[in-house]
């Protein structure tokens, strides 16, 4: 058996690349270790041992690594095993974590998922989900939040969600799915595949990772008020019964309006118009 490890060493504030030792120890069969510097590495060599026929290929750091990888490994034979380190590590929550103590067992039992995964088509760009995929308010907190964790080592989630609250805007969206149409303002739209997101926050508490669907819920215009007294409705899922939330299930949306902030499983990807369609179990996931 064939398997390679990459590792981003600023998951977890250095925690994956101090477990190197440990993690290879409990995978003996590892041929090749690969530990990224930038944005990217992590697809391209997830890419490279799927070409190279590797059986499974382990990634540790947090939902932006796995995000990397699974552009690679979606449609291939190579199972990934994901190894969360990172201070979110929602999607890790809808699929199931592997201690690096199970290792040896779950790797000698081979057993596998196929999960769902969801292609978007931004612009000229095209790339997977594997969690969640937000327009509106939340790409536009992840996008501060990224900014300022980079430039001046602001982790405070919180912190960014409260900022972007005080700066509320109302998106025009018009959209279409197999589904559904809709067209109205919008404060956030969620297009889940797994349920959590914002380390722990019950997205899309119906969502199911292997359904062929993508688990929709539209939040509609609001005064900065009501929205920040209804934030907290958002940890246990119960914001999905409030009457400016709708909620809907497809396989595939298209988003006609321009201008609208992207984000996807933790990165702010750039803005609307886009396309959206679920591959079916598309992706192999290592299981204990």
């Amino acid at each position: 058996m064939k398997i390679g490890l990459i590792v981003n060493p600023i998951a977890g504030g250095g925690k994956a690349v101090n477990s190197i030792p440990q993690i290879q120890e409990k995978l003996g069969d590892i041929t090749e270790l690969v530990i990224t510097g930038k944005r990217g590495e992590a697809e391209s060599n997830a890419r490279k041992f799927s070409q190279d026929r590797f059986d499974m290929v382990a990634v540790a750091g947090g939902d932006g690594t796995l995000n990397e990888a699974a552009q690679a490994l979606t449609g291939t034979d190579t199972a990934m095993i994901p190894l969360a380190f990172g201070n979110g590590s929602d999607f890790i929550k809808s699929v199931g974590n592997i201690e690096i103590a199970e290792l040896p067992e779950a790797v000698k039992a081979a057993k596998t998922r196929k999960i769902d995964t969801v292609l978007v088509e931004l612009g000229q760009d095209k790339f997977h989900f594997i969690n969640i995929m937000e327009l509106g308010f939340g790409a536009l907190v992840m996008k501060r939040f990224n900014e300022r964790r980079r430039y001046s080592g602001d982790t405070s989630f919180t912190r960014q969600i409260l900022r972007e609250a005080l700066r509320l805007r109302q998106f025009p969206m018009e959209m279409v799915s197999d589904t559904f149409s809709y067209s109205g303002n919008l404060i956030e739209g969620i297009f889940a595949n797994g349920k959590y997101f914002g380390r722990g926050l019950l997205a899309a508490p119906g969502a199911s990772i292997d359904d062929g669907l993508m688990e929709i819920h539209l939040i509609e215009g609001m005064g900065k008020a009501e929205f920040l007294m209804k934030l907290r409705k958002i940890k246990n899922g119960s914001y999905t019964t409030e009457p400016k939330v709708k909620n809907y299930t497809a396989k595939n949306i298209e988003v006609s309006t321009a201008g609208i902030p992207c984000e996807v499983d933790g990165e702010f990807m750039g803005y609307t118009p886009l396309r959206a369609r679920v591959e079916p179990r598309s992706l192999k996931i290592l299981q204990v």
